[in-house]
């Protein structure tokens, strides 16, 4: 026993186990956790979690209060009875440590999302990832930190180099914001593009209409439409619509999928429908089935974005798509004349499909369904134009003539240029035209901003450059947190994801119906649940907010939900697995019993009986 003697009367030792050590440490930890606290507050979690509990300076104080504990225990060697108390209570903390380090290395805490109809067993974690594809499979990844402060140069050179692949990373953003935008070089020449803004004192709001998707929007009280007004003004022709005649005949002979980068709209393939129906079609690395296909589709009773065959053939064609990736699958319904319609509003793994019917439908898709009256030649002029209307009306040398309406009353007629605003009748609100694109693409914007206070965490993003590759812009790429991008690199084709990583449960689970119970007279829930079936079992299972579910280790509790108009719910559930949960359990047993006789052989009723 000579050498534990030698390291009690060690001089760092015997520091390392003093009160000298533990009281500061305990404070500056409290201040610590103090400090975390107000961040969580005033932020979020996420930012506590980043400045404070999942910081490196953090965890070594962690470790040396373990240090610290474990070398105070030391120092009582050998043991004499009066310490029972005071080494089960230290012998307890450091368990408890221990089980908190074992949940923070290979414990588990992610999210879950399935939309109502659907399954998954994708979970997606907090750390952030980079992951690069080819179209035959991973090629390389990294994990990225996720920090509170912009990088760049130097600062990624080590990303770089792991999974460098015909890129470059050369910026980081901790906080984006996601704007639409429109540049030239598309492959639909007839379509138009408008950027507007509004302001007033009130408000300051800068976006774009299109005559393809987006040639009507309602903002605030008022209505905002573009209007395409021919060089032929005599030739006011309504939009085109489908004749019942011959229109399935004209649909099966020229309808195609289209399917596209969901942020750039780049064109990523064209399928044939027909192939389509014959076997599934490989798009880069994922596979498109074809579930069914609808000549008049209606919507059918039973939720889940249920279809029915119902109407005059060619009334309104559809496509109910299967879209799987390395084991999941996802569902998606498009329709052909209402192409803004989404199962999936952000997008499936990166893409948006696109139903197109017919020869020369690509340039009259645009101009079909919700926005079909307002955005081809002279259609906004048998429009009614009720409350506040404002109307942009674009000739063919891209002259805008802006046109206000007050139930149905024009109040203001007037030539804009780009850049110079126009004082309306209304409240004081002024309307800039900001820039007009023909045959243009729809792209992704991102626009750097500061962290919001009290709200949660915006996404980040990161810069790409490519050398060589035709046509991009001189900025660079930019990929936002969650999405994935295909890059032409002079190796081929590379898709490269950003966002958080995620691991695949043992099991499937598919959302059969999500409800909510709301406090009488509002909008905000009660109570939530969700009936789901595990691995296709024929029992259901509900999952509530007080209602968890344990599976292999994983436990999944109802954490929240997105309900959209015109979509199905989904559910969100938060996926726990925590293996140092039992020996956390263990070291509070220990300390509870260490403390309790701690406190007895401190007792004078202990002391009296002269044991110690």
């Amino acid at each position: 026993m000579n050498w534990i003697r030698v390291i009690q009367k060690n001089r760092v030792f015997r520091f390392a186990s003093s009160v000298r050590l533990a009281v500061p440490l305990m404070a500056t930890l409290l201040l610590a956790a103090a400090t975390g606290t107000v961040l969580e507050s005033r932020y979020n979690s996420q930012v506590a979690a980043i400045y404070v509990y999942h910081s490196t300076w953090f965890l070594l104080l962690l470790a040396l209060l373990w240090v610290n504990i474990f070398s105070a225990t030391f120092a009582r060697i050998p043991f004499r009875k009066s310490h029972v108390g005071f080494v089960i209570t230290h012998i307890g903390l450091l368990t408890l440590l221990i089980g908190g380090i074992v949940t923070a290395t290979v414990g588990v805490d992610g999210q879950l999302r399935v939309v109502q109809g659907s399954s998954d067993n994708e979970v997606f974690l907090q750390n952030l990832v980079v992951r690069v594809e080819d179209e035959r499979g991973s090629l390389s990844h990294a994990l990225f930190p996720r920090t509170l402060k912009p990088m760049g140069g130097e600062e990624l050179d080590a990303i770089n180099d792991a999974v460098g692949s015909g890129f470059l990373i050369d910026r980081y953003e901790p906080f984006v914001a996601e704007e639409r935008g429109f540049v030239a070089g598309g492959d639909d020449a007839g379509r138009l593009a408008l950027q507007f803004s509004m302001k007033s004192r009130f408000f300051d709001v800068t976006d774009w209409l299109d005559s393809r998707d987006h040639a009507s929007m309602q903002m605030g009280p008022a209505t905002l439409r573009l209007v395409f007004d021919s060089a032929s003004s005599e030739k006011k022709s309504k939009p085109r619509r489908p004749s019942s005649q011959g229109s399935a005949t004209r649909a099966r002979s020229g309808a195609i999928l289209r399917v596209k980068e969901f942020k750039s709209g780049k064109v990523l393939a064209e399928i044939p429908v027909s192939e389509l129906e014959k076997e599934p079609q490989k798009v880069g690395l994922f596979e498109v089935k074809l579930a069914r296909r609808y000549e008049a589709a209606v919507v059918a009773g039973g939720g889940a974005g249920k279809l029915d065959e119902q109407g005059i053939p060619g009334k309104n064609p559809a496509l109910d798509l299967r879209i799987s990736h390395q084991g999941q699958e996802i569902r998606e319904v498009i329709f052909s004349h209402f192409p803004g319609f989404s199962l999936q509003p952000k997008g499936v793994f990166g893409m948006r499909f696109e139903y197109v019917v017919g020869a020369g439908a690509a340039s009259e898709e645009g101009l079909t369904g919700r926005d079909a009256e307002t955005s081809v030649e002279g259609g906004a002029a048998e429009r009614p134009r009720e409350g506040n209307v404002v109307e942009f009306h674009v000739d063919s040398k891209s002259a805008v003539t802006l046109e206000l309406f007050k139930n149905g009353n024009q109040v203001l007629k007037q030539a804009v240029q780009e850049g110079v605003p126009v004082q309306t009748p209304w409240m004081g609100m002024q309307v800039t035209l900001r820039s007009i694109v023909r045959g243009g693409q729809e792209v992704g914007l991102v626009r750097p901003i500061e962290l919001p206070v009290r709200a949660q965490m915006p996404p980040s993003a990161l810069r790409v450059h490519v050398p060589g590759q035709s046509g991009q812009q001189d900025d660079g790429v930019w990929i936002v947190e969650g999405e994935r991008r295909s890059l032409t690199t002079q190796s081929g084709t590379r898709f490269v994801y950003f966002g958080p990583d995620s691991i695949h449960l043992p099991f499937r689970v598919a959302l059969k119906e999500f409800s909510k119970v709301d406090y009488p007279g509002t909008d905000t829930a009660m109570s939530y649940q969700s009936r789901v079936q595990v691995d296709g079992a024929d029992r259901d299972i509900v999952i509530s907010m007080n209602e968890p579910f344990k599976r292999a280790g994983f436990t999944l509790y109802q954490s929240s939900y997105v309900l959209e108009p015109g979509q199905p719910p989904m559910s969100i559930f938060s996926v726990n697995r925590d293996p140092g949960r039992f020996i956390k359990y263990a070291g509070s047993l220990i300390l509870v019993i260490g403390i309790a006789l701690f406190t007895l052989m401190r007792s004078s009723w202990y002391l009296k009986r002269g044991v110690a």
